[in-house]
């Protein structure tokens, strides 16, 4: 049981919707049903070990029956592991058959997949193959749901020369996560920062940046920003390409409102990594919307996904979405909150808002587009 749990452990999904690719792509193996046969024979037939010689041979035959069982396990996933282990010639041989041009590296934290998905329908609309290179498996199951493009999974270091092939010409990237040096060591690719966000955040002038050849923004602003907080850049490091998320979002002139009770998104942004980078109002959170409701403003609540990682940002959520639910529970008013608020697109929130109360963050830059009033706490 210890051997065939360490084995799967080493199994990982290799590649999905790759054409040409027919490796084994998952463990296959189910350690549940080996543990509950173990146990149960543990339980309920160690007894009989007391008893007569019939008993005994009873027990010895489902000994045996659970151990092959265990055994039929073990051998199973060290073969899918073994195939799984001389799977990189086959996936170099199908990435170079595709043919793709251009490839996106993305590594993230669970439930970041917004970074990744804000540019694929635009990065569709290029009109080349391209492919989607994640190194987790947590990462490898959110974008597979998101794209029908190849995703290939290639956790190790070592492991990423397998996905460089020769059509290769440019790899894209939405963060600035530490892994991404695993692939800007290969020099004769153009390395292109698309980043998943517009902000004043420190964040958006990072140094780190420098690393790539090219560095995608939405403006000039952003261009600005770098040379304000003194990071010196090459002369055609920026490339202005726009905002194109933004493309939804409509404009004051356009929207009618009929109703005479007014609308306000509140959408503060996450703690930071560091307290340098704590530019949220959360902790005001509950007065701010307090004050809204009871100036008969119905309020659209939606945090950041990240502040529900801090205990303590997230207590501050549930207060806040307690008292929307209490509000809305005495009729009138429905406010929008929780998974409702989470799960939309933050583009119709926009759209369903008269004004927005944000944070420092790329929310507030995409908010522009509506030419709506807007305040930054």
């Amino acid at each position: 049981e210890i051997g065939t749990r360490v084995i799967t452990a080493r199994i990982q999904p290799i590649a999905i919707r790759l054409p040409r690719f027919n490796r084994p792509n998952s463990r296959h193996v189910n350690l549940t049903w080996v543990s509950v046969l173990s146990l149960a024979w543990t339980g309920l037939f160690t007894p009989l070990l007391s008893l007569d010689s019939e008993s005994g041979l009873i027990h010895l035959v489902t000994a045996l029956l659970v151990l092959a069982a265990s055994l039929f396990a073990f051998v199973y996933a060290a073969l899918i592991w073994r195939v799984q282990r001389g799977s990189a010639g086959a996936l170099t041989k199908a990435l170079s058959d595709y043919s793709p041009s251009f490839a996106i590296h993305w590594e993230a934290p669970k439930n970041t997949v917004y970074q990744i998905k804000m540019w694929l329908p635009y990065l569709e609309q290029v009109g080349v193959d391209f492919f989607v290179i994640v190194r987790t498996t947590k990462n490898f199951e959110e974008v597979r749901t998101i794209t029908d493009r190849p995703v290939i999974l290639r956790s190790d270091l070592k492991d990423i020369d397998s996905a460089i092939v020769p059509s290769l010409k440019a790899i894209l990237y939405v963060n600035t996560a530490t892994l991404n040096n695993h692939l800007v060591r290969f020099t004769d690719l153009t390395h292109v920062q698309l980043n998943h966000g517009d902000s004043d955040k420190a964040a958006s002038s990072n140094p780190a940046f420098k690393i790539f050849t090219k560095n995608f923004v939405a403006g000039q602003a952003a261009i600005d920003r770098f040379e304000r907080n003194g990071v010196t850049t090459p002369p055609d490091f920026f490339e202005v390409v726009g905002r194109p998320q933004v493309s939804s979002i409509e404009t004051a002139q356009l929207r009618s409102s009929s109703s005479a009770i007014k609308t306000v998104l509140y959408a503060p942004t996450w703690h930071g990594f560091y307290e340098d980078s704590n530019h949220s109002s959360l902790k005001i959170g509950p007065v701010l919307v307090q004050s809204l409701v009871e100036a008969g403003t119905r309020v659209l609540f939606r945090p950041h996904p990240y502040s529900l990682r801090s205990s303590k940002y997230r207590r501050i959520i549930k207060k806040v979405e307690a008292y929307l639910a209490d509000q809305n529970s005495k009729g009138g008013v429905q406010h929008l909150y929780g998974n409702a608020s989470a799960s939309a697109l933050i583009e119709s929130l926009f759209n369903e808002s008269d004004a927005l109360i944000g944070d420092v963050s790329s929310v507030v830059a995409d908010y522009l587009q509506s030419g709506k009033p807007l305040s930054v706490v």
